[in-house]
């Protein structure tokens, strides 16, 4: 009898746990090389995420085993092997063999165009798991080059035959100058205004030849005229402002990447209790993420993190969410090994959305199960939540 989907998934697990023990990694080292999110890397070693396909190569490659373990952890999981007539599935195989680290973008995986891209190969699954556009062949894009070098050659032979750049022999407006150049007549053009906002900067109206595109009169840039409020309600444009910002994660060359999150502009002031103090000062930040994970920040004293140092064993907290109609939402935390903040379980990361989405101040109190003399308290503002959260969602 063939094992069930469950057995399958527990024999990966187990298989995964083993190999990553003989590895010297910790897991932001192995998420970072797997090009995966340390969350769900956590998630997919507590056995909470099932990785598909993609993911579970990722990981492989992240850990470099050889293609025989790599081959028997696909096995396991119910995935077929690498096919080596396959053409994507050979790039991965010999990438693997090879040790190829796996790129950080697809854009690292365009630049090298002299041997098998294993990122490429790959590209379908980088960072994050984030599906990109299928790879073009060889001979594709030779064509494409080819193309786009004919345009070029088009798009500057254009303004030189509009504007009469040839000597003799050049005719405009049917007179005919031999050995000089023709003088060239503009046709105006109006290049529109661009309306200022209260954050945005405009543009002045102004003039170009619609056959030579030459600039007659430039546009000049315009200050935006800035906010009359830093939160509530802008009197000049009614929009709304608040206490969240929209920020961006960086790659390793500290370079802004897409993946948006949200979070405050300025850290939460709360309180924290233990065994040693009572309602000393506590710095908290709260970030959702473009995948929906909720996470808090949590810094005793404004300035030591509190972070579970462990690599083996993670911290689970047992949380109560008040909103502002006076309700109790009894939801539940976790930090895994290593890590630095606690993340909002899946169960209730609707609930908490819910509550960051509507008006009012929501508060949190934060207690490890474990260490229940260990407690947390901050109140987070709704503010703009709302209107950020639905503009990057689309909503």
């Amino acid at each position: 009898m063939p094992p069930s989907d469950e057995e399958r998934f527990l024999y990966r697990l187990a298989g995964l746990t083993r190999l990553y023990e003989t590895k010297d990694l910790t897991k932001a080292e192995l998420a970072r090389r797997s090009g995966i999110s340390e969350v769900y890397l956590h998630q997919v070693f507590a056995g909470r995420r099932n990785p598909s396909r993609d993911r579970l190569l990722c990981i492989c490659v992240g850990l470099g085993i050889t293609l025989d373990e790599t081959q028997r952890m696909l096995t396991q999981g119910g995935y077929a092997q690498l096919y080596p007539r396959t053409r994507r599935d050979a790039i991965i195989s010999y990438g693997v063999v090879h040790q190829l680290p796996l790129g950080r973008s697809m854009t690292s995986c365009l630049r090298s165009r002299k041997k098998p891209c294993f990122d490429r190969a790959l590209g379908r699954i980088c960072l994050c798991g984030k599906r990109t556009a299928n790879i073009k062949t060889t001979k594709g894009r030779q064509k494409m080059k080819k193309l786009t070098t004919i345009l070029l050659a088009v798009a500057m032979t254009l303004p030189l035959v509009a504007c009469g750049g040839g000597n003799a022999g050049n005719t405009n407006g049917g007179n005919t100058n031999s050995g000089s150049t023709d003088k060239h007549t503009h046709v105006e053009e109006v290049m529109p205004a661009v309306e200022l906002t209260c954050t945005k900067t405009g543009l002045t109206e102004g003039k170009r030849c619609s056959e030579c595109g030459e600039v007659l009169v430039a546009q000049e840039t315009v200050p935006a005229l800035g906010r009359t409020t830093e939160s509530g309600t802008c009197e000049r444009c009614g929009q709304s402002f608040g206490d969240w910002r929209i920020d961006y994660s960086v790659d390793d060359f500290n370079q802004p990447t897409d993946e948006w999150y949200i979070t405050e502009d300025e850290y939460l002031v709360g309180t924290f209790s233990n065994s040693a103090t009572i309602n000393s000062k506590l710095y908290a930040n709260v970030m959702v993420d473009l995948d929906d994970n909720a996470m808090i920040f949590l810094y005793e004293y404004g300035s030591r993190q509190v972070k579970n140092s462990s690599e083996r064993y993670w911290d689970e907290y047992n949380i109560t969410m008040r909103t502002p109609d006076g309700a109790d939402h009894k939801i539940t935390g976790t930090m895994y090994c290593g890590d630095d903040r606690v993340n909002i379980d899946d169960a209730y990361i609707d609930e908490v959305l819910t509550a960051l989405k509507g008006e009012g101040n929501v508060m949190f109190r934060i207690e490890n199960a474990d260490r229940t003399v260990e407690s947390y308290m901050i109140e987070v503002a709704t503010s703009n939540f709302a209107e950020l959260y639905n503009v990057q969602t689309g909503q």
